[in-house]
């Protein structure tokens, strides 16, 4: 007996998730709420790196598209990565980009479970934030005001 493609599970996605945000809506292959592909790019140092491997665990991952890092602040639970010539990893062959289709600046958020949770631009950090506040994933400075508020 053979299953069908269907109950593979890959091909399943959730566009209409409240955690699936695009600004502006997109055209390209891949799309909010989709699963994130894999691609094998390059760290900094040349060693070779699967972006699995980067998904793989309990945190969401962010990564900007040669874009200014510093524009998201680190936080607990979220690991965030440049890819591009002045970024922590390199797409030297251009698989990230053949998968991903992102434009310079362009953001792409992909939750714990390796699904698409928001794409953005850098215009766009406000709603990228509202995206990892609904995730859990607050700032320090909004945990410690949360945090006095309560006591």
């Amino acid at each position: 007996m053979r299953r069908g493609r269907e109950v593979h599970q890959l091909d399943i996605g959730y566009p209409d998730s409240p955690l699936a945000v695009e600004t502006p809506e997109r055209s390209g292959r891949l799309q909010a709420g989709d699963r994130a592909p894999d691609a094998p790019v390059r760290g900094a140092a040349g060693q070779p790196v699967r972006l699995f491997d980067l998904f793989r665990g309990t945190h969401w991952t962010l990564i900007v598209q040669d874009g200014p890092r510093a524009l998201v602040p680190p936080r607990p639970g979220l690991h965030i990565h440049a890819i591009g010539h002045s970024g922590d990893l390199v797409d030297d062959e251009g698989h990230f980009q053949n998968a991903f289709d992102l434009n310079a600046g362009d953001w792409i958020l992909v939750r714990p479970d390796g699904y698409v949770g928001a794409i953005v631009t850098s215009a766009d950090i406000a709603t990228l934030e509202s995206c990892l506040a609904l995730g859990g994933i607050a700032t320090t400075t909004k945990i410690e005001s949360q945090s006095a508020h309560i006591e």
